[in-house]
């Protein structure tokens, strides 16, 4: 468990996204990425094709944002 003192390198980050239809498009690619251990916020955009993403470089890498996002059927 982390304390209020732990540094955490957190990194922010917008990707295209691609193969996005509609709004529950939206959602179950918002769904996925709060799912992966080491995102704190992620805010997919349906107009602008893109999401936005704030994670924790320590824990994560951008191969695994990727692979999260192709797995819920998108392209980066």
């Amino acid at each position: 468990m982390l304390s209020p003192f732990d540094i955490i390198a957190m990194k922010e980050i917008t990707l295209r996204i691609l193969d996005m239809e509609c709004a529950a498009c939206v959602a179950r690619l918002d769904r996925a990425l709060l799912k992966l251990h080491g995102i704190d916020k992620a805010a997919v955009n349906y107009a602008s094709a893109s999401a936005f993403i704030c994670f924790d470089e320590t824990a994560l890498e951008l191969e695994d944002i990727a692979a999260c996002v192709k797995k819920a059927g998108f392209r980066v």
